[in-house]
């Protein structure tokens, strides 16, 4: 099971957001809860579908 509370794409881009629970381990492990990445996949996969969705919710869930 995936400790992602929050996984959102914008375009070529992913905004993905830990479990609360998970915060303080990844802090102390010098990793960030919050991630804000362009995907290379994504650029590619739009270039040659235009009409491939801009915006996509994989995955929300109670972030406790």
């Amino acid at each position: 099971m995936s400790n992602t509370w929050l996984n959102v794409r914008f375009g070529s881009r992913h905004l993905q957001i830990v479990m609360m629970r998970d915060w303080w381990g990844m802090i102390r492990d010098g990793r960030s809860p919050i991630t804000f990445r362009r995907n290379p996949y994504h650029v590619e996969r739009r270039r040659a579908d235009p009409s491939w969705p801009w915006f996509a919710l994989y995955e929300l869930r109670w972030p406790w």
